[in-house]
């Protein structure tokens, strides 16, 4: 049976290297499938720390022994994230957040199927970033939530 952990750290005053620690930790982990890092000041540098770990492709642990283990590194030893919700609300982002996120989010590691942005300072920029990461092949979000924000238009072309 494989185990799914909820991370919920909502307004604890993350800072962004505090945020990227929670994150590589959680990926490292590799069974979190739902960060909530609501009302927390994570800007720009917490963003680009969140799109750094969308797009590792986490390598898994393989016993080479009893008495060891080893990082495999063949072409099949490699996994996904499990992290399948990401709660983004009250982050104070802004369009050149989500530019910095946009390579996590477009990338083909990414598992995510639910992305809550509601409440930041997005406006039409933060729109092409999200209609461009809808767009790609292999984008797994069911759900974007953006109420809150300043977004005119979501291009999805």
């Amino acid at each position: 049976m494989l185990l799914s952990w909820q991370v919920d750290v909502r307004n604890n005053r993350m800072t962004p290297a505090g945020v990227a620690a929670l994150v590589n930790a959680a990926f490292a982990n590799g069974s979190v499938t739902d960060i909530d890092l609501s009302e927390n000041r994570i800007g720009r540098l917490g963003a680009l720390a969140l799109a750094q770990a969308l797009a590792v492709d986490i390598p898994t642990v393989a016993s080479a022994s009893r008495r060891s283990s080893t990082i495999a590194t063949g072409p099949h030893s490699r996994v996904r994230s499990s992290l399948q919700s990401l709660t983004l609300s009250k982050c104070h982002l802004d369009d050149r957040a989500m530019l910095a996120m946009r390579s996590g989010l477009q990338s083909q590691n990414c598992r995510l199927t639910h992305l809550d942005l509601s409440r930041n300072q997005l406006g039409d920029g933060a729109g092409a970033v999200v209609g461009a990461m809808l767009n790609t092949p292999g984008c797994c979000l069911k759900t974007v939530t953006l109420e809150w924000n300043t977004i005119r238009k979501v291009r999805l072309t």
